[in-house]
């Protein structure tokens, strides 16, 4: 039976940013890629996706700007979330143009990363909202 896949249904953005995924098995964080991001998930590139279902710990940094008196600034900040597997493309499944890996949705995102989160998907997403 082929995987039903779920709808993109939120805003995101291209995000190569580096994520620390935690793997129960070897009890360690590994390293890895954002391909995209949004306030309900990511999709992280790896050619080693865990089962759909699995729960999952994410440690990245999220970079806002913000307009001060003085100019623009760059914020960063470190993030700690959880979430649940709910696509995989292994590697034998991958297409042509596209990254092996899994979607990861959020579960209990803290409303002030969320709205970080937001923030930076208007931003890519609205050249003008930079300024």
């Amino acid at each position: 039976m082929a995987e039903e896949k779920s709808p993109i249904r939120d805003p995101r953005i291209a995000n190569l940013d580096v994520v620390q995924v935690w793997n129960e098995e070897t009890g360690r964080f590994y390293a890895a890629h954002t391909e995209n991001i949004s306030r309900s998930g990511l999709f992280i590139i790896t050619r080693n996706p865990l089962p759909v279902g699995s729960k999952v710990r994410l440690k990245f940094t999220l970079v806002t700007e913000a307009e001060n008196k003085k100019g623009r600034s760059v914020d960063l900040r470190a993030v700690e979330v959880y979430g649940e597997v709910v696509r995989m493309i292994s590697l034998k499944e991958v297409e042509p143009g596209l990254n092996p890996g899994m979607g990861i949705r959020f579960i209990d995102l803290p409303d002030d990363v969320r709205n970080s989160i937001d923030g930076i998907v208007i931003s890519g997403l609205d050249p003008t909202a930079r300024g």
